[in-house]
């Protein structure tokens, strides 16, 4: 996962608070863009079973209700990819 800070900029003399990440230059794109097949052998092409199962994981331990292919990114050059997972504004509520 990306790494995030939470910051705080002053817009209009107010200061808002929020959060910046690492830019991933890796990225293939989000999941979404690509088709991830149903079939469990289609599907291992794009991203290797124990790399989804991991992720699955990671969000079942932090409680993250709200992973879909917006919020996932496919890393690297070659298939299967590494997912990289972002956006986790619904973790540990």
């Amino acid at each position: 996962m990306p790494v995030t800070t939470k910051a705080t900029i002053e817009v209009d003399g107010e200061p808002l608070e929020g959060a910046v990440q690492f830019f991933l230059d890796k990225a293939a794109g989000f999941a979404e863009d690509f088709s991830m097949g149903r079939d469990i052998a289609q599907a291992v092409k794009k991203v290797s079973q124990a790399d989804a199962e991991a992720l699955a994981l990671l969000d079942l331990r932090v409680f993250n209700t709200d992973r879909h292919g917006g919020n996932l990114l496919l890393l690297g050059n070659d298939w299967p990819r590494m997912p990289g997972p972002i956006d986790h504004g619904c973790c540990l509520p």
